[in-house]
């Protein structure tokens, strides 16, 4: 059976979460959903949560999160005039047409600036060796694993991939239609059964960036990425994912949009910072070095 969501007392209470994150939270996000695992030592969400939110009480959130942001991404022009927005656990269903049943798109951390929109896929301990995770349609065996017809194990269909179609209360996913002018040409091509689907493997973040890439669009932003940020130690999958879609997904121009981080290198940046800033960095190299 699927655990249930802790109380908000034992998730307060989780060692990994830092007290200003959940206060922060408590405050100003009060519809955020907490994971089923948000008490433990472990989760994700809740270093997440530690690493990002507190920057919205501190003095130099903008030049952190301008720092953090142009270093992972140096196509992004420097600016000391932006000013930065923090929304954790971001989701928005139009987008790319994540309506009816099933679940959208999530990202961890969603930064935002006038002329900026970054996507943040936060990794920890246990999801860190998983990488960007696989398509839940090919490891339950409703999609054969390629993109082409006769994909679709469930339903059937002449779809080549089983998201496009209707299915009972879930509507069809823009995800093919939003990568158009932002894919390789080869990866939209007619499939075999003996071939393997080029989104499979990165299927999370191919979610965040089109969400990046749309959100952008529509709010008229020049500038957008993804970056995954994972503990050093933990790094290689998340990295393999990130090169992965560069040279085999992404169309050249568009590869300088994702980006994985160390986290030690984002502490770095908080460690240059205010006393505020400081304390947050000592907290989460506390929580690495048992990571």
């Amino acid at each position: 059976m699927p655990r249930e969501t802790p109380s908000i007392e034992r998730i307060r209470q989780n060692p990994t979460l830092y007290p200003l994150a959940f206060d922060v939270v408590s405050e100003c996000f009060t519809d955020l959903k907490w994971h089923s695992h948000a008490d433990s030592p472990d989760s994700s969400q809740a270093f997440a949560l530690s690493a990002f939110v507190p920057l919205l009480r501190f003095e130099d959130r903008n030049e952190i999160l301008e720092r953090f942001v142009t270093s992972a991404f140096p196509a992004i022009p420097s600016r000391a005039d932006r000013s930065w927005h923090v929304t954790p656990e971001y989701t928005n269903r139009d987008l790319l047409g994540e309506t009816g049943a099933g679940m959208p798109t999530n990202v961890d951390i969603l930064l935002v600036a006038d002329d900026v929109v970054v996507c943040v896929e936060s990794k920890f301990r246990v999801d860190a060796l998983e990488g960007f995770g696989k398509c839940g349609q090919a490891t339950s065996g409703d999609c054969a694993g390629f993109h082409g017809t006769g994909s679709d194990a469930k339903c059937g269909g002449d779809a080549s991939c089983r998201l496009t179609a209707q299915d009972g209360r879930r509507n069809p996913r823009r995800y093919w239609e939003s990568a158009q002018g932002q894919f390789r040409d080869e990866v939209f091509a007619e499939q075999s059964p003996s071939q393997v689907c080029p989104l499979r493997d990165t299927y999370q973040l191919m979610r965040n960036y089109l969400t990046a890439s749309e959100l952008a669009r529509r709010c008229g932003k020049p500038y957008f990425g993804v970056v995954g940020i994972v503990p050093k130690a933990r790094a290689s999958a998340l990295t393999e994912g990130v090169r992965q879609f560069r040279d085999e997904v992404l169309l050249p121009e568009n590869a300088d949009r994702v980006s994985a981080v160390d986290y030690e290198d984002y502490i770095a940046v908080l460690d240059s910072g205010t006393a505020d800033a400081r304390a947050l960095a000592v907290f989460l190299s506390q929580i690495l070095r048992h990571a």
